[in-house]
């Protein structure tokens, strides 16, 4: 949304979005080397190319949706949290290392924001945060903005960075909204596109407002137990993610096989790896090597 029929309507985005693609590119180039290092380069130039050449929004999030799969895939990089992220932990931490800069409120006018450029984000920005997904939060938490003040806090423990995100997600949204979530949520709505914590943390809140669920992402960020009454047995998806990959897979459908595949390990086995290592951490390999 950025950019249209070539134009940019929104500098500082399209500076910041062109600024990702060029720090994905380097941070791909100093992962330890794998045999698809180099495809996944070469998808990060593309990207780049894509945003300097002001192509269409759909043509840059699809090769960006394209390069995120192959990273995931080929790292097994966390993509959600493993567990409900606590918000109070979450508070306490923003006002431990964010508030400095960003404000105890989060509008971005805290007591060392004065001459930083660029300035913090304002988290009560509609405009900006309603782009941001708690994925992509969680991402700029772990990795920082680089050439701005923005730095990385990847010294925090996983399950914190997580928290730091959720909490900073619901700075945008009032009671009201979440109230009229919950109310949502209760009735039904939102569990198919956001029933799990993968869908609710990689979606921004643009991509849910065509669905009228703006306000039920808003409630669950801010009560992500909630999710809890519907999550099914990791293994049970796990089983179902693969014999759904199977099932493309003997229709030919081999992307959305090798997406079913990919869900299975991330959505599933991952969640229970921990448990099963203290119980059999042989059979824990074994699996994890064939579902590779």
């Amino acid at each position: 949304e950025f950019v249209q029929n070539g134009e940019v309507l929104n500098p500082e985005e399209y500076e910041e979005q062109l600024e990702f693609a060029t720090q994905s590119a380097t941070l791909i180039a100093e992962l330890p080397a794998l045999p698809q290092q180099a495809d996944l380069l070469k998808q990060a130039t593309q990207l780049r190319e894509h945003i300097l050449a002001k192509a269409d929004g759909k043509t840059v999030s699809a090769a960006a949706n394209n390069l995120r799969l192959a990273v995931i895939q080929a790292y097994k990089i966390t993509v959600a949290p493993k567990d409900i992220p606590d918000l109070n932990r979450g508070a306490q931490l923003f006002g431990e290392t964010c508030a400095a800069c960003h404000g105890s409120t989060g509008h971005g006018d805290g007591p060392l924001a004065k001459g930083l450029e660029p300035e913090p984000s304002n988290f009560h920005d509609q405009d900006r945060m309603r782009m941001r997904s708690i994925y992509g939060l969680y991402n700029t938490i772990t990795l920082g903005v680089n050439g701005t003040p923005m730095q990385s806090y990847a010294q925090l423990p996983e399950a914190d960075r997580w928290s730091l995100a959720f909490y900073v997600s619901t700075l945008r949204s009032t009671t009201e909204q979440q109230t009229s979530g919950e109310q949502s949520w209760q009735q039904g709505r939102g569990k198919t596109e956001l029933g799990n914590l993968k869908q609710l943390v990689m979606q921004a809140p643009a991509e849910v407002e065509q669905a009228g669920l703006t306000d039920v992402q808003a409630y669950l960020a801010a009560h992500p137990a909630s999710l809890k009454a519907i999550a099914g047995n990791p293994l049970n998806i796990s089983r179902e993610r693969l014999a759904s990959a199977l099932a493309a897979y003997r229709e030919g459908d081999e992307a959305n096989a090798r997406q079913h595949a990919i869900s299975a390990y991330l959505e599933g086995f991952e969640l229970v790896e921990n448990s099963l290592d203290n119980l059999d951490k042989p059979l824990r390999l074994n699996i994890e090597r064939h579902m590779m």
